[in-house]
């Protein structure tokens, strides 16, 4: 498939009308707390992030996948919304309220602002949870890969899960993320472990 030359952008004024005018429909109905958007300006383009929940306390970032947006957590949203600030993002060159302004035309390019380096000087606490059945990346390649990079990140293979955790395990993913960073420090020492059984 030949790499885009160009940014992601709707086709016209009114697609891009009905467009918003759908999303805003939709993040009304399915999302039951205050929102407030923010438009945040990175190299390819302006990100929109819609904030929830109070002011203080441990804050949740959720970052939708492929051809996904803020809109994809609306069944999480209320539960962690009653606990910790939630920041949901619509990526840069997928469908939603962020504008990309230059072609991201690889993986790479896409987190590219995001370095090994960088990874390793993030400094709160990070939980990553990985489908065991995931198509799209070896689940126990990844979870060895961040032992290595962020060896304080707690890391966790969901058995019988695909790509599409977030969709197929919602109760479990809502719980691990109001619980954490709850965990010991004997537990952050050894972060990568899987929950699968077989």
């Amino acid at each position: 498939m030949r790499a885009p030359d160009r940014p992601s952008a709707f086709t016209g004024d009114n697609a891009r009308d009905k467009y918003f005018t759908a999303y805003g429909r939709v993040l009304g109905e399915l999302w039951p707390v205050p929102v407030e958007a923010i438009d945040v300006e990175t190299r390819a383009g302006s990100v929109r992030i819609h904030r929830a929940g109070p002011a203080e306390g441990d804050p949740v970032v959720l970052l939708a996948g492929a051809d996904g947006n803020a809109l994809a957590w609306y069944r999480y949203i209320e539960p962690l919304a009653r606990m910790r600030p939630v920041f949901a993002v619509d990526p840069l060159g997928e469908p939603g309220r962020s504008v990309q302004t230059r072609p991201l035309a690889t993986g790479a390019e896409v987190a590219g602002w995001l370095t090994d380096e960088q990874v390793r000087e993030l400094s709160v606490p990070v939980q990553v949870l990985l489908g065991a059945r995931s198509a799209v990346h070896d689940a126990r390649a990844v979870a060895a890969r961040l032992a290595e990079i962020a060896p304080s990140w707690r890391v966790e293979i969901v058995p019988d899960t695909g790509h599409a955790l977030p969709v197929e395990a919602p109760d479990l993913i809502t719980e691990r993320i109001l619980t954490f960073p709850g965990q010991t420090r004997a537990e952050i020492a050894t972060p990568v472990h899987s929950t699968d059984r077989g």
